[in-house]
């Protein structure tokens, strides 16, 4: 039986099919190894740290910009800038897995046989990773015979892009010949994964949380937005309150909606501009909304029966702006909404859209 509406299921790697679990012996035997190909004398320890040092570097950089490079450059402009470039470019692969010795391949129990039977079940599959390897994720799919069960596998090293960015999960769509609506995505950020894939207009995502790896990290800087900033913010402080010892949860809902909205939330703004023909132009994308009855529901389930530490998504359903102001004709028949446009277009067309309403 297949899930209604969807027809393709996209998957993240790291913490969904996979573990992100690193085995400290391993990066040590790693770091010798590249130590001894680039002839280099000193500690493993010193060699080890500013290598780190460079690649949160790196990292920091790419969450700012969304932008991830390949082996070669990631090696020769950010871990090994002092090193002759043609080399570390043309061994950048090796000198990679030497450095990610430490990472666990081996994928979850059950994961293989989920993939298979969702295949079987007539769903089309993808992979949508951030990952700095190339080779680690093609080669774990062709070790556990899996490889033929996926149509398309977006890497972040390979496409140049990074998630959130919603150009990942558009290319994984395009590539499965599938409406982003009907897509599905499965993985275990929420920053990066839910919404990245709600911003692409994926009809489902699922974010999952794996045994021996939670959910525990907030970046400001990997989100947009004051808003976004400040929440990611708060819910870090209250993630490493937990860590030593808060006894509590955090509640993630997605578009709240419903009865006494006085504050005039998304979905009220965009009816009362209706309302009062205000809108003239719409723009893609939309919103997942839930009902605010629906949300204080889900907190008290979360007092009586969350466990400590956990976070909890309250959602319910992916509306496109057009499928709303549709519904909104249909029952007002006011003027109808015919025209809508991608959002980067909107934030310059609204200026002069204000200014000619007050004209009118």
């Amino acid at each position: 039986m297949m899930i209604k509406n969807i027809s393709a299921i996209c998957f993240d790697v790291g913490g969904t099919l996979k573990a992100t679990i690193k085995n400290p012996e391993g990066n040590s035997a790693g770091v010798k190894a590249l130590q001894l190909m680039l002839g280099i004398n000193e500690t493993i320890e010193d060699f080890q740290q500013k290598l780190r040092l460079r690649e949160k570097t790196y990292r920091r950089w790419c969450k700012r910009s969304l932008i991830e490079l390949d082996e070669g450059r990631i090696w020769s402009e950010f871990l090994l800038p002092d090193y002759p470039t043609e080399f570390v470019k043309e061994h950048a692969l090796t000198l990679n897995q030497m450095w990610r010795a430490s990472r666990n391949n081996d994928m979850l129990p059950d994961a293989v046989e989920t993939i298979r039977k969702l295949k079987e079940r007539g769903y089309r599959l993808a992979i949508i990773s951030n990952t700095t390897s190339s080779i680690e994720t093609p080669r774990m799919l062709a070790e556990n015979g899996i490889t033929d069960c996926f149509e398309t596998i977006i890497l972040s090293c390979v496409f140049g892009r990074r998630k959130p960015h919603p150009s990942l999960f558009l290319q994984a769509a395009r590539a499965l010949n599938t409406p982003p609506q009907s897509c599905a995505y499965i993985g275990d950020f929420i920053a990066r994964d839910l919404i990245g894939a709600k911003q692409a207009g994926f009809g489902e995502v699922g974010i999952i949380n794996i045994k021996g790896y939670e959910i525990d990290e907030f970046d400001p800087k990997s989100v947009v937005g004051y808003y976004a900033k400040t929440k990611s913010e708060a819910s870090a402080y209250v993630i490493d309150a937990i860590h030593h010892g808060l006894n509590a949860n955090i509640i993630h809902p997605s578009g709240i909606c419903g009865p006494f909205d006085f504050g005039r939330g998304n979905l009220t703004s965009l009816v009362i501009d209706y309302m009062n023909n205000h809108l003239r132009i719409g723009t893609e994308g939309g919103y997942d909304f839930v009902d605010v009855r629906d949300v204080s529901n889900g907190i008290l389930a979360c007092v009586d029966k969350g466990k400590p530490g956990e976070c909890y998504i309250l959602s319910n359903e992916y509306y496109s702006v057009k499928t709303i102001l549709d519904t909104l004709y249909d029952i007002t028949q006011k003027k109808k909404v015919r025209i809508y446009l991608p959002y980067h277009l909107m934030k310059y067309t609204s200026i002069f859209a204000e200014y000619a309403y007050k004209l009118m």
